[in-house]
């Protein structure tokens, strides 16, 4: 899966990457300005299948510096060994630091 992250402006950009979840993961756990194109960049989302359980597996995606934080919840239902839905809910936009980060 991918996510596309757009920023409004240019200049230094410094963001820390977190999954919440064991069968999330991304490829980067830092975005900088240089992984923008232009105002985007793409995040790509990795799921581990063996680390689903039957049903719905919840987990989100944190992306945060000191002025802003950004929360994607992620939702994985595995339905049978071979067929998996993935949905997003509401990305949150958070002012500062991510709560209990340092």
């Amino acid at each position: 899966e991918r996510i596309t992250l757009t920023r409004n402006g240019w200049g230094y950009t410094r963001l820390t990457i977190e999954t919440e979840g064991d069968f999330l993961q991304t490829e980067k756990t830092a975005l900088t300005d240089d992984d923008f194109l232009g105002n985007r960049c793409l995040i790509v989302v990795l799921i581990d299948g063996s680390r689903l359980h039957a049903g719905s597996n919840y987990g989100k995606i944190h992306i945060y510096n000191e002025y802003i934080s950004l929360e994607i919840p992620i939702c994985v239902r595995q339905h049978d060994a071979t067929e998996q839905t993935l949905s997003r809910g509401k990305t949150s936009f958070l002012p500062g630091k991510r709560s209990g980060s340092a």
